[in-house]
C-alpha cells in the first residue's frame, strides 16, 4: 500500500472514531425507546469488556445500574418501559454484586464491599420513592428490585462478618456471588479476628478452677495455723475480759506468806 493510500485509510479511521465518540456522547441522555439508546448500551458493553479487574468491572456494573434507576424515574409513566428498565437494573446489580463479592473473597479484603454498601445506601431510597408514583402495572417489578437490594445488603454484611472471622469459603455461589462459610475464629470488639482457644490450649481455666479449690483450703489452713492462741490476761482477749479481777490477795498466794504469814513470823519471834 502506497503512502497516499495509508494516509487516506488513517484519516478515515480517525473520522470514524471521532464520529463514534460523538454519537456515544450524544446518546448519553438517551432513554429506552429512543433511537440512540442502543448506542448508549453498546458503549457500556465496550467499557465492561475493557475493565481491567473484577473490582473495576463491578464498579462499572453499579454505575450502569445507577443509570438504569435514573432512567426508570424518567419513564415511570410508561409501565412497559419502566418494567424493562428495572429488569435491566436488576441484572446489572446482580452482575456487579457477583464481581465485587468474588473479588472481596479472593483478596480476603472486606474493604471491597464498601462499594456495595455505598451503592445501596444511595439507591434504595430512590427506588422506594419511585414506588410511590409508579403505576400499578410496575409494582411487581419494583417489589422484586427492592427485594434484590435487600438481599444484596444482607449478603454484603454476611460476607463482611465471614471475612473478619476467617471463614472458609467453598465453591458455592448464587447470582450474588460467593456464599459465606463457617467462621474459624470470632471477631473481637474492634473487628479484628479473635482466636477461640480449646480447653487444651487454655490451661488457665483449669488452673483457676484447681487453685480456687486448693487455695481456699490452704487459706483456711494458713489462717488457722497463723492465728495466735489466746493468752490469759491479754488485753482484748475474750476470756480475760470475762474473768473478774481479784479485789484482794489470795490467802494461799505464795508471795512470802502474805499478811498472815508475817504475823505468824512475828509471834514466833516474840514467843522465842
Amino acid at each position: 500500500m502506497s503512502g497516499g493510500r495509508r494516509m487516506i485509510v488513517a484519516s478515515a479511521l480517525a473520522v470514524g472514531v471521532l464520529g463514534l465518540s460523538g454519537v456515544s456522547t450524544a446518546s448519553a441522555d438517551a432513554l429506552p425507546g429512543d433511537a440512540l439508546y442502543p448506542v448508549k448500551r453498546s458503549a457500556e458493553r465496550a467499557q465492561l469488556a475493557l475493565a481491567g479487574s473484577e473490582v473495576n468491572r463491578g464498579q462499572l456494573y453499579f454505575e450502569f445500574a445507577r443509570t438504569r434507576l435514573d432512567e426508570a424515574g424518567r419513564v415511570s409513566g410508561n409501565p412497559e418501559a419502566l418494567n424493562t428498565t428495572l429488569s435491566d437494573m436488576d441484572s446489572q446489580l446482580a452482575s456487579g454484586m457477583k464481581s465485587l463479592t468474588s473479588a472481596a473473597v479472593n483478596r480476603q479484603d472486606a474493604g471491597v464491599l464498601d462499594t456495595i454498601d455505598e451503592f445501596l445506601d444511595g439507591q434504595s431510597p430512590k427506588l422506594a420513592n419511585l414506588l410511590d408514583d409508579a403505576p400499578n402495572e410496575a409494582h411487581t417489578s419494583l417489589g422484586d428490585s427492592m427485594d434484590l437490594m435487600d438481599s444484596a445488603a444482607e449478603r454484603s454484611q454476611e460476607l463482611r462478618e465471614a471475612l473478619l472471622c476467617a471463614a472458609s469459603f467453598d465453591d458455592d455461589t448464587d447470582k450474588l456471588g460467593p456464599l459465606p462459610g463457617e467462621c474459624g475464629v470470632l471477631p473481637g470488639e474492634d473487628g479484628t479476628p479473635l482466636d477461640v482457644p480449646t480447653d487444651d490450649e487454655n490451661p488457665a481455666s483449669t488452673q483457676e478452677t484447681g487453685s480456687g479449690t486448693t487455695g481456699s483450703g490452704d487459706t483456711s489452713t494458713d489462717a488457722e495455723s497463723e492465728s495466735p492462741s489466746p493468752q490469759p490476761g491479754r488485753k482484748g482477749d475474750k476470756n480475760s475480759d470475762e474473768s473478774p479481777s481479784p479485789t484482794s490477795p489470795s490467802p494461799t498466794a505464795d508471795n512470802g506468806g502474805g499478811l498472815l504469814g508475817e504475823i505468824g513470823d512475828t509471834l514466833d519471834d516474840l514467843l522465842g
